[in-house]
């Protein structure tokens, strides 16, 4: 049976936080791919890493607490394929999503 949040991870775009809220505690994401893509509009637009993964139409933009997290878990090794959680947490005053925990 499908819920809102399974629904809305069909919908193209990238996670927003409600949305991270909204995920199951045991969710998991398998990485497609890992490349850069334009992100915002108009003037505003500009090139970001993202993730896309293998059972969503969803990405995660990648800031640089992401980055990070990507790097101290898989060092310099290929992204593709990795498994990730997502999750919510309050970093420098606001709601970010974080990644939780990797298989």
């Amino acid at each position: 049976m499908a819920n809102a949040a399974s629904l809305a991870q069909q919908l193209p775009g990238f996670f927003t936080v409600a949305e991270a809220h909204e995920l199951p505690e045991d969710n998991a994401f398998t990485i497609a791919s890992a490349g850069m893509q334009e992100v915002g509009q108009g003037a505003k637009a500009e090139d970001k890493p993202v993730l896309k993964f293998t059972s969503t139409k969803k990405a995660l933009v990648l800031n640089k607490s992401r980055c990070n997290q990507l790097t101290s878990l898989f060092g310099a090794d290929d992204l593709i394929g990795k498994v990730i959680r997502l999750g919510v947490d309050n970093l420098m005053s606001r709601e970010q999503i974080v990644i939780l925990a990797v298989e």
